[in-house]
Order: C-alpha cells, then structure tokens, then sequence
C-alpha cells in the first residue's frame, strides 16, 4: 500500500478515530501514520495523541509548520484571535525547551524572556547570563527619521515619564512630560581629557553655567565669569 485512510476505535465503546498513512518507500507494507483526528475532533499530526485542537510533533531539521503568503500587495500572513482579555491567557507563546522565550498576553502585554509581563512591553535577562550582551539594543541608520530611539508622551505633566531608569537601590534618572531630568546620583559629561565644553542653561534665556575644555573657567548668570584655579 502506499496510502492508508483508517477509521480505529479510540477509547469508548463507539469513540472513533480517522487515521492518515503513508508509505515512506521502506516496503510494501511498511504504512507509517502521519495525521490523526481523534475521537474529541483534534488533529494530531506526527503525534497520535494530541493534546490540543491542532498538536503538530516535528522530530528533524526541517521547519516544523510554515506559513507563506505569496500575495505581494496585499496578502496578509498569519491571524490569531482569542475571546479573552485577561492577563493570565495568551494569544502566543514562544518557548525554547519549555522555557518562555517571547510571549504575547490577552491583554495586550508582550514579554521577552517572562511568561507574566506587567508592562506593555516587559524584556528580562537570564539571571545567568554573563555574557554581557545587552538586554536591550537598538541600532540606528543614516535614513529615515535619523532616530534610533524615539519617546513621545501626549502630554506635558510633570508627574508623567517619558523615560524612568532605577537599579535596586531606586530610581536613577527620570524624564518628566515636562522636559525636566532628574538624576539620582553623580552626572558625568563627556570622557576625561575628551576636550568638550559642559553648558547647562535654565529656562531664562542668557542664563547658564559652563565649563571650559581644561575646567578653569566657568561662566554664569548672563555671561558673568569666574575664574577658578589661577589666582584670579
């Protein structure tokens, strides 16, 4: 035989199952199964025991399931749709031996690296990994809008974030709606010996401080200088 379609008896007394067969070239009669649809109507395809209303089992190097849509003007590819907007149902999830890699929540929230994200878009790093690449890396190009990152808040509270940044003794650095920046300890600007001036202006205009390339002079208010550092 080269192809077999069975009806098997698959638990109770009249629980049935449709069985797929082909023949791999091994012999005449060497019938493997590759689809079953069970008794509750799932669709097992290399299992013979789904486990959910489509279980495919893949056990070589090719693509367990690929979807390709060859429309190229408008062609969508893949829809995936859950009645539940809860945060403990997934609409997806991604897992590489059994631990999640990438998830999506009903309720909106995608977590990379954490089954349960409580942000929009929540990104943790494995505990253990010391290989020092960054949790996060965005890179830019010379084309475009020119932005590698961009932060936009319709609004210009001062009690809203558009950037938080905290470590485990609390927060770091916190940009407001309002423009402000608030540091949570030292600030260094530019490397040592780099050459750059430091300008700080306040929000009147002509008022500022700065600092010189060799940090000897410094100018403030409305361009009043003090010198430091010469005896002047």
């Amino acid at each position: 035989l080269t192809g077999q379609i069975a009806s098997r008896k698959d638990g109770g007394s009249w629980k049935g199952a449709l069985t797929f067969s082909t023949n791999n070239d091994s012999s005449a009669t060497d019938l493997v199964e590759r689809m079953r649809i069970d008794g509750d109507g799932s669709v097992g395809i290399g299992t013979d025991a789904p486990s959910a209303a489509l279980d495919v089992v893949v056990s070589s190097t090719v693509w367990a399931a690929e979807i390709n849509q060859t429309n190229a003007s408008n062609g969508d590819g893949l829809f995936v749709n859950t009645g539940s907007t809860a945060s403990a149902d997934y609409v997806a999830s991604f897992r590489a031996d059994n631990t999640n890699i990438f998830d999506v929540k009903a309720n909106g929230n995608v977590g990379i690296g954490i089954a349960s994200p409580t942000a929009r878009l929540q990104i943790n790093q494995v505990a253990s990994d010391q290989s020092g690449a960054a949790a996060l890396k965005v890179v830019g190009t010379a084309y475009g809008t020119n932005k590698a990152i961009h932060s936009y808040m319709d609004t210009s509270n001062a009690t809203k974030s558009l950037l938080y940044v905290e470590n485990s003794s609390g927060s770091v650095l916190n940009i407001t709606g309002d423009g402000k920046s608030t540091f949570g300890g030292p600030v260094t600007i530019g490397a040592a010996g780099s050459g750059h001036d430091v300008m700080l202006h306040s929000t009147t205009s002509g008022q500022y401080w700065e600092w010189d390339a060799s940090m000897s002079l410094t100018r403030y208010r409305d361009n009043t200088k003090a010198v430091f550092g010469n005896g002047d």
